[in-house]
Formats: C-alpha cells, structure tokens, sequence
C-alpha cells in the first residue's frame, strides 16, 4: 500500500473509493503519525479523534452500500483556526476566541462536508491571521517541518506545515497579503489564493469585532481570500470545484485551449525587493526547464505596472482594511500614526501606504476604486500577451524564529519581515488575480523554495491547468527529510 501519510488528497479518496484502503485504517494511520511528530512541530492545535473516527466508520459503511459522498469521501482534512466549525472550537490564537465554539460550519468547511471530507482538526495561526510567523498566545508558535527551529511563514503556517508534514491531506487557509502563499513556499508544499470572491470568507474570524464598510468600499471584502494547501496541483482545483461559490461561476471563463506553446513572463525579484541567491537560481531553473520543454519564456520585471503606485495603493487598502479589524484602541492608534504619513512621503510607497491608509479621507477611499481598476487594466494587459507570470513568493527560504520587530538578512540588507511578505503579494489581492504556488526545489540550506504563477481574472481553472502543466518539470512536493525517514526528536 501506498504510504497514505503523504499521498495527495484526491490520490488518497481514490483509493479509498476503489476499496484498496479503508477510510478508518487511513485515519488511524494518520493519527499515529500526529502523536509521534506533533507535538515537535505544533501545527495542529485541535483534533476532533472521536467524530473523526465516527465519520470514517460511516465512510466505509457507506461504500459497502453503494454510496459516494462526493470526490473527498473519506480523506481527513484539516482547517486554520480561523474558520467557524459547527461543535469544534475556533479560536483565531486569540484569548477572546479560546473557548468560542460555533453552532455553524463556514461555507467553505460546510461544502468540504458536503464533498465527503472528515473534519479532523484545525492548524495553528498568527493571531487573528495576522503576521508573517505562526505564534499566539493560546496555543504558542509552530515549526517549520524541515526545520523546526524556522518558521512555516504566516499566518497560514499550521496549515503548511500540517501538510508538509503529513497530518492532513488537504488544509484550507486565508490570504490577505501572502497568507497562503508565503507558508506554501517555506513548507514546500501547494497553495491557491483565488481570484477574490470564488470562495466564500464568511465564517473566517480575523477580528475580534464585527466589521463593517460603507457601501463604496464594499469591494475590498474581496481582497481577503480563503484558498487550499495542499500536496499537488490537482488537489487543489479538487478543492476549488468543491468550495467556490456558485454563483462566482457566472464570472469565470473558459477559453479555448490556444494554439502554440505556452507562453511564461517571469522574474526573479521585484524592484527594490533584495532576494536571496538560492531564490533566483531556482526560479531561473525553473524558467529555463520551461524554455527546454518548448514553452515560449520571457524574463519581464512586473507583470506591465506601474509597481511603485500598485504598492502605494496596496498598502493603503491593507491599511485601511486591516485597521478596521483592530480593537478600537489599536484603531485609534494607527489613526493618530497616519497624521504623520506625511513624513514618509520619500520613503517606499509600499510603507508610506501602509501609514496612510487608516487616515485617508472619505473621498481618498472613495478614489482606491478608481485606482485599483486602473490597476487591474494594466495587468490585464500584460496577462493579455501572456499566459502567467512567475515570480517569487517571498525574498528568502524560511527564517529562523525571532521576534515580530525583527528584521531578515537579504543579500547584506535587512528588511522588514511583514513587508518581506506583502511586497511580494499584496498588489494581487488587491486586484483580485489568482496566484498559484509551487516548489520549485530545495535550496543550498535544505529548505524549500517555490515561486508564484499570476493568472487572469476568473479564470484560476486555466491557470491551474497550466500549473499542472508546469509542476511536471519542476521539483514538486516531497515530504521533509526527517518526518519521511520516521525520525522524532
């Protein structure tokens, strides 16, 4: 039998289905596996064994009677613990959640459900999803499965790292700046952040208050995405299918299949963005892999923008937006540090946009709509003559654990963590475009590096297939050196 620890969800289901593993004999399996190596690395924080067990008996005992629960029948699957699950507590790592136990499922976790999934448990987050490492103070910081002394990035990390590590099969994460992404990218493993809408963010607690938008700004309800990590391309357009929105499906298109090769535009860095060696060799490798497989390849920069006014508009929606979700006296604070923007004005308009946004006047927010089509006509653009764009994730493999405040080393200069992470991912949440992450290899440290592939609007279906496409010639996922060989410190 194949070693279902490490086996892709949609894989695992269909072995399951073909009566080749029992769903309960899978379950046990996996659960041995989280007591031995759990506890080193903390990226699950509630596990449901009993109902668990009980939904994997009636799994298999709806297969002796002929019933498929749908393409997820019988696999557990893990979530962050953002995400409101019926009877089983989620607590967004913060104290005001650490007993919250909800009456109802999100839609997103209610159509995993409905797809046959067992709910096992949920993964470690950053408090209220914020942050570019995994720690709280409910339930502490989790550890990178190749080394847990490194983060898994955040604030999706317990996701990552409960699918790196072989816990769960499939996890569902949140993305408002890099999210998934990033985490992805430092576990070495799958992740989809959506076109923005395509899958429901309801029931996702990133706030300790009910926030609310005037009707104008309603839009950027959109920026924040829930989206899929997992271990192949394919489990993650299987979980696409199965919690998109269906009304989202009026908006997607399915173009015929071009004529000619794919078509790649691709980068290596960002301008003023430092990024380690390891970094740009293998998303060189990559893209040279891609030109030798016939692909039509093409270094471009960024993807036809204006970078340094998609940053500013980017920090100025993440600002505003983010600010929103903070207890009144952390919004009054960041109220007060906006009247002093003005002093940043020569500094990175990433930053600079950052500081504004919690300050800017009612007709400034009203005018970020207009912006950010503008934006969103410029890489439509760009998308138009191409296919994707591949860029990287995050400037370095997964750092060292440190204090939020702590900057990295990047080729000799020192970066702001946080603003490591949103650099590189923030602008396309702000436009809405579907990025899709996969490992591209191992670096000289023995950490995982992948890289980004940006698509069209609406069309994150092609965009996958083209990474399913793409992942056959680069490294793909494997599991971390010491969880595969059985080794528990």
């Amino acid at each position: 039998m194949n070693d279902v620890r490490f086996l892709p969800a949609s894989e695992l289901a269909r072995l399951i289905k073909d009566r080749k593993v029992r769903a309960l004999d899978a379950l046990e399996i996996q659960l041995e596996h989280i007591r031995l190596h759990n506890p080193r690395f903390n990226a699950l924080v509630t596990i449901d064994e009993q109902n668990a067990r009980v939904r994997a008996r009636e799994a298999d005992a709806a297969l002796e009677a002929g019933e498929d629960w749908g393409p997820l029948h019988g696999v557990a699957v893990t979530l962050k613990d953002t995400f409101e699950t019926a009877g089983l507590r989620t607590t967004s790592g913060t104290a005001s959640f650490a007993e919250h136990v909800p009456e109802r499922d999100a839609p997103a976790v209610e159509r995993l459900r409905s797809a046959g999934a067992i709910i096992l448990g949920k993964s470690n987050t950053a408090a209220l999803a914020d942050g570019a490492q995994t720690a709280n103070r409910v339930f502490g910081r989790t550890g990178n499965p190749w080394d847990p002394e490194r983060t898994p990035g955040g604030s999706s990390g317990g996701s990552a790292a409960a699918v790196a590590a072989g816990f769960s099969a499939l996890d569902i994460g949140s993305d408002i700046a890099g999210s998934i992404r990033m985490p992805a990218h430092f576990c070495g493993v799958y992740g989809l952040k959506p076109t923005g809408g395509r899958i429901p963010i309801q029931g996702h607690i990133a706030s300790e208050h009910a926030v609310a938008l005037p009707d104008e700004l309603l839009w950027m309800l959109l920026v924040p995405c829930a989206g899929p990590i997992a271990r192949s391309v394919e489990d993650l357009a299987l979980a696409l299918r199965v919690m998109a929105d269906p009304l989202s499906s009026a908006l997607t298109r399915r173009r015929e299949t071009p004529s000619g090769p794919p078509r790649i535009a691709w980068t290596d860095s960002l301008p003023g963005v430092p990024v380690s060696e390891d970094t740009r060799r293998l998303i060189g490798r990559a893209a040279e892999r891609l030109a030798d497989a016939g692909f039509t390849v093409d270094r471009a920069e960024t993807p036809g923008i204006d970078i340094a006014e998609a940053w500013e508009l980017a920090g100025e929606v993440i600002g505003y937006l983010n600010t929103r979700f903070q207890p009144a006296l952390v919004r009054t604070f960041r109220l007060l540090a906006s009247r002093g923007a003005s002093a940043l004005a020569r500094r990175q308009g990433l930053l600079r946009g950052l500081v504004r946004g919690p300050g800017l006047s009612r007709a400034k927010l009203r005018a970020l709509a207009d912006r950010r089509e503008a934006l969103i006509r410029q890489i439509d653009t760009f998308l138009g003559d191409w296919d994707s764009w591949i860029g990287p994730v995050y400037p370095t493999a997964a750092f060292t654990h440190r204090d939020r405040r702590a900057s990295i080393e990047v080729a000799g200069r020192s970066i702001n963590q946080d603003l490591a992470e949103i650099s590189c991912n923030v602008v396309f949440n702000t436009s809405g475009h579907p990025a899709v992450v996969l490992p591209a290899g191992v670096g000289n440290e023995g950490l995982p590096i992948g890289f980004q592939m940006i698509g069209r609007r609406w069309e994150d279906e092609e965009l996958l297939e083209l990474a399913t496409r793409v992942d056959g010639l680069v490294r793909g996922y494997e599991p971390p050196p010491d969880i595969a060989t059985g080794r528990s410190h």
